[in-house]
């Protein structure tokens, strides 16, 4: 509006964002994503640890840099291990071996 204000809450204007963002960056809608949430039992893909978070603290939806594809939702350590991963894919059997040795 001109003068500053705006016709909806902080939350709904929150809310527009999160679904105008799932459907612009991986092609996706609430309802995809609340599908994906339950196919997962409400976990992690990766770490299966079940996620408390709410809306405004989703899971990561995760998806292939390459192609778009989406993978799955990710918790936010999965989702940066798994990006690490991807940009560095020679570190995985490093960080078993330095484990392995670590016992």
């Amino acid at each position: 509006a001109i003068d500053g204000m705006s016709t909806r809450c902080a939350g709904c204007t929150k809310q527009i964002r999160a679904e105008r963002r799932l459907r612009d960056r991986y092609g996706i809608d609430e309802g995809t994503y609340d599908q994906m949430l339950t196919d997962q039992d409400g976990r992690c893909r990766i770490c299966r640890e079940p996620w408390a978070g709410t809306r405004q603290t989703r899971l990561y939806v995760d998806h292939d840099h390459a192609t778009g594809a989406v993978r799955g939702l990710l918790c936010p350590a999965c989702n940066f291990l798994v990006g690490h991963v991807e940009r560095h894919p020679e570190l995985v059997d490093r960080v078993v071996a330095y484990l392995a040795g670590a016992r």
